[in-house]
């Protein structure tokens, strides 16, 4: 509805994985309907692009290009701070980061790529949650939206390790969402897995 639109004019987001796929696709959107982005992820090439992009389409844009390893939590704080200083606000948090596990075999995945996707899928995921919602929180609310997958439900042979991170990032989800319920019952708080 052009009302539920026209509320995202002005608000901050930030996303993760902003450079390609959903993440990008998120950011598009929310540039066109006026609000301020900051965009992250791994490639800073990848990143500046998608915001020429997204200012093309939207006649202009606000956008803060941070890039970002999310698996790195003084990188992740850093980052936090720097959205502070740029708009003193956040309204949403979006991640999309992620590393896609095709092959992903539980057995035969090399270790350091299982823990590389670990550090990435989930404990990124719970590092920017754990940063960022102290910041949105300033204004009572939170909205937070974790990318998942139909994998986490699945269990797709040779998926075994990214299905992992994705249960887990479900399974975070819920309880942060629960969390906040609990102990701030009087804000507007909003966390989504998006499959």
């Amino acid at each position: 509805r052009p009302e539920r639109w026209d509320a995202l004019r002005g608000k901050v987001f930030w996303i993760t994985g902003a450079g390609t796929g959903y993440g990008r696709t998120i950011a598009t959107i929310l540039g066109l309907a006026g609000a301020r982005l900051v965009l992250s992820g791994r490639r800073t090439g990848v990143l500046s692009e998608a915001a020429r992009q997204i200012a093309d389409l939207a006649g202009g844009a606000d956008i803060l290009i941070a890039p970002l390893d999310v698996a790195d939590p003084q990188w992740v704080d850093s980052t936090v701070a720097a959205i502070d200083r740029q708009f003193g606000r956040l309204d949403g948090l979006a991640c999309g980061a992620a590393l896609p596990g095709n092959p992903g075999q539980v057995m035969s995945m090399a270790g350091d790529e299982l823990r590389r996707m670990v550090d990435v899928n989930i404990m990124g995921v719970a590092h920017c949650c754990r940063s960022a919602v102290p910041l949105m929180l300033r204004d009572k609310a939170c909205r937070v939206v974790l990318f998942s997958s139909e994998a986490a439900w699945g269990f797709p042979p040779g998926l075994g390790v990214y299905t992992m991170t994705k249960a887990a990032v479900n399974a975070l989800g819920a309880s942060l969402a629960g969390e906040l319920a609990a102990t701030l019952p009087g804000f507007d708080i909003q966390v989504n897995s998006l499959d």
